[in-house]
């Protein structure tokens, strides 16, 4: 009878162990809304506002223009489902704005918001691009060229090309500020868009998101704070050793 009462308790307790885990996975999520105006409009920069459902609960969304969104540990299904509601007379009505998808590996996402006129229920672009800071090799400046041109970067090195659409790791020179060019090249000449230099971040590495606006102008961002994982908990061994 013990034995019985053992077993049964097992199961209920693997039972329950099973309904707490999380079925998604965790991953960082946030936001860069680059803003930009369109002709014949009041408003330059609408608001960008939303909801997502994070695990069991709904999360409101408003993105400032030419910002970062706080980071947000994510933890639902992908794709990720947008949406509003309203609340009327029957109780709250819901209406899906559209979905964002991002490969089901990455464990850190940043979502890159242009405007989109032509969406009237959300009139904005969202554009994956892996942000985790394990992917990056330390002393390296990864390039995201997202321009339908082709790149050119140095930084402190010899210049590195970089085709239109595709990405590129660029080794980091050695010292405090770390010099940074880009040049673009349209109708068969070369642009210069970028030449400065950044202090070298804490972490060694960095991103640099290239892309065109609205107006035609090709816009530089600098992300130097990439998403880290958690710290590893103590094991009971190690935390038994330090009483």
């Amino acid at each position: 009878m013990r034995l019985s009462l053992f077993f049964v308790s097992l199961i209920i307790l693997l039972t329950n162990a099973q309904a707490q885990s999380p079925k998604d996975p965790s991953r960082s999520l946030r936001f860069y809304y680059a803003g930009a105006s369109f002709a014949n409009e009041d408003d330059v920069n609408p608001r960008a506002v939303f909801l997502l459902r994070n695990g069991k609960e709904n999360v409101a969304v408003q993105l400032t223009a030419n910002a970062f969104s706080r980071p947000l540990d994510y933890t639902g299904p992908l794709p990720i489902e947008l949406f509003r509601e309203q609340r009327t007379e029957a109780g709250v009505k819901r209406e899906t704005l559209g979905e964002l998808k991002c490969p089901d590996s990455w464990k850190g996402v940043l979502f890159i918001v242009t405007r989109n006129p032509a969406n009237a229920l959300l009139p904005f672009r969202f554009y994956p691009v892996e942000d985790w800071a394990p992917s990056l090799p330390a002393d390296h400046a990864r390039i995201l060229n997202l321009c339908p041109y082709p790149l050119a970067a140095k930084t402190g090195t010899g210049p590195v090309a970089i085709a239109a659409q595709s990405t590129v790791d660029v080794g980091l020179p050695l010292g405090s500020d770390i010099p940074l060019g880009l040049a673009v090249q349209r109708a068969g000449r070369w642009e210069r868009i970028l030449s400065t230099s950044i202090l070298r971040p804490d972490q060694n590495k960095l991103q640099l998101l290239v892309f065109p606006n609205a107006d035609g102008a090709i816009r530089v961002v600098v992300v130097k704070d990439l998403p880290e994982p958690p710290p590893e908990p103590a094991s009971p061994a190690v935390a038994l050793n330090h009483r």
